[in-house]
């Protein structure tokens, strides 16, 4: 999975993309209410999920395994 904010990162909405383990296929769900985005952590990590992020600065993929769903307000 990989987050994308949009705008600063103070915006009100997200974008995800999933991606399958075998780098086939993905899909992508944009302009997603950031309220949502606790709730949507917190299952993907009780779920064993593995998630990324993209670094706005250098458009790179960042590991989030440290990421706590409730450190997201």
């Amino acid at each position: 999975m990989r987050i994308g904010t949009h705008g600063a990162s103070t915006g009100k909405s997200f974008d995800i993309s999933l991606v399958r383990c075998d780098g086939v296929g993905s899909e992508t769900f944009k302009n997603i209410d950031k309220f949502e985005l606790k709730v949507l952590v917190s299952y993907f990590k009780r779920s064993g999920i593995k998630m990324r992020q993209i670094n706005q600065d250098t458009n790179q993929d960042e590991d989030m395994d440290g990421l706590n769903s409730s450190d997201l307000d």
